[in-house]
């Protein structure tokens, strides 16, 4: 039954936890293909669901709620800082009052994109794109994300993100 946990995953999971062994596990063919099983389990995809909510989704709200930021990009820019980290690191650096949600957003974005510019790690380094992407969009005034985007060389159009409505663009 795939509701209950596989002997791999079972053994696995104190090193998921602590981030531990993540080469040595994802090395692992069979660990690999239990979890592979575990994504058509309703169980587990509801889990994912509420843990994603729960944990980045729900504080992006809250901080956009608590500073009375409405724009989309706002929710978008804040939800990508907390999946990637250092969110609150980096909002303590912002000058600009929360009271004028583009400049505190575009401040925001310029502060991160020299923050993860400036890591000592490559990999951290070669997210900049990510900040360099709202801030491309803040330029073009799209605060309200309007499609078709273009993230990271991918077009996102209605068709892609909601196929069953019937647009063609």
């Amino acid at each position: 039954d795939l509701g209950e946990i596989q002997d791999e995953i079972s053994f696995a999971l104190p090193d998921f936890k602590s981030g531990r062994n993540i080469e040595i596990r994802s090395s692992n063919r069979k660990l690999r293909n239990e979890l592979k099983a575990l994504g058509t389990d309703p169980l587990w995809r509801q889990a994912q669901r509420e843990i994603a909510f729960e944990h980045y989704l729900k504080p992006a709200l809250d901080a956009c709620a608590g500073s009375n930021f409405k724009h989309p990009l706002s929710l978008a820019v804040i939800y990508d800082s907390i999946n990637q980290g250092s969110f609150a690191k980096v909002r303590d650096r912002v000058s600009a009052s929360d009271s004028n949600e583009k400049a505190w957003i575009a401040e925001y974005c310029a502060d991160r994109r020299a923050f993860l510019g400036s890591s000592r790690k490559s990999i951290v380094r070669s997210t900049v794109y990510r900040p360099n992407f709202f801030l491309s969009l803040i330029a073009n005034n799209n605060w309200d994300l309007k499609l078709p985007l273009n993230v990271n060389g991918h077009k996102l159009t209605e068709a892609i993100l909601f196929p069953n409505s019937g647009s063609s663009q």
